[in-house]
């Protein structure tokens, strides 16, 4: 599960500890985030971060003459590429290729010049037989999808409360309704910026069907900066959500 919130230090910085990566994660992976961030009068800004997450150090293409190929018993011209797994060229630095098909290669060493590109001479040899296993399997966790797109509606619920804060009415409380009427603006905002508002079902995702900790993150005394906006009464939270079942 990743960390949903975090305190800034005095400089503004703050950190978040990740889970640990797979061991079998494949090729790449990009870990993206949304932020929203609250100072103490309740001023709310927005912004996204991504971290590249990858299985190994390097990335390399390759090319022959041929376009992709190699041919048997020939000496193959091979130009390879090597950067970063974001793209930054590895330039002069010695590298080592190997023929993977073939356990006890000693492989060849080439130099990368300052594009990153080498080129050596290289007979694949013999055609061989290479079995390609299946990608890991993935158990089926609808609850992890579930919170992982709450989050996001949540911090979109977050803005739009903020926005009524400042435009309603200074006489204006908070009700059940009128968060439940916030709830459905913020799932039509996320759902036109292309981000999924649904569960592992494909249902969308209403507050009478979020679980009782997740419900509970909407409360209006939880999303509600203001302490003026609350009427003195507060109304049930969950029970309203079970009887009107918005």
């Amino acid at each position: 599960m990743l960390p949903r919130h975090a305190q800034t230090s005095a400089n503004g910085r703050f950190e978040l500890a990740l889970p640990q990566i797979p061991d079998d994660l494949q090729g790449t992976a990009r870990l993206t985030a949304r932020i929203s961030a609250v100072d103490p009068a309740g001023d709310r800004v927005e912004g996204t971060a991504a971290v590249l997450l990858s299985k190994d150090a390097i990335a390399v293409s390759a090319v022959t003459e041929l376009g992709d190929g190699l041919v048997e018993s020939f000496n193959n011209r091979l130009y390879v590429r090597v950067t970063t797994p974001d793209g930054r060229v590895v330039a002069n630095t010695k590298v080592t290729v190997k023929r993977a098909w073939q356990p006890h290669d000693r492989g060849m060493e080439a130099e990368l010049d300052e594009d990153g590109v080498a080129s050596l001479q290289l007979d694949p040899g013999a055609p061989v037989n290479i079995v390609i296993p299946p990608p890991p399997w993935r158990p089926f966790e609808p609850i992890e999808e579930l919170t992982d797109r709450f989050y996001l509606v949540l911090a979109e619920l977050h803005a739009q409360v903020h926005a009524w804060e400042t435009q309603a009415p200074p006489a204006e409380k908070m009700t059940p309704a009128t968060l439940a009427r916030l709830w459905q603006a913020a799932l039509e905002a996320c759902r036109a910026r292309g981000e999924r508002v649904d569960d592992a079902y494909g249902r969308t995702l209403r507050l009478s069907r979020l679980p009782p900790d997740l419900l509970s993150l909407t409360d209006p005394r939880a999303v509600v900066v203001v302490a003026t906006r609350l009427p003195e009464d507060v109304d049930n939270w969950p029970a309203w959500v079970a009887k009107e079942k918005p």
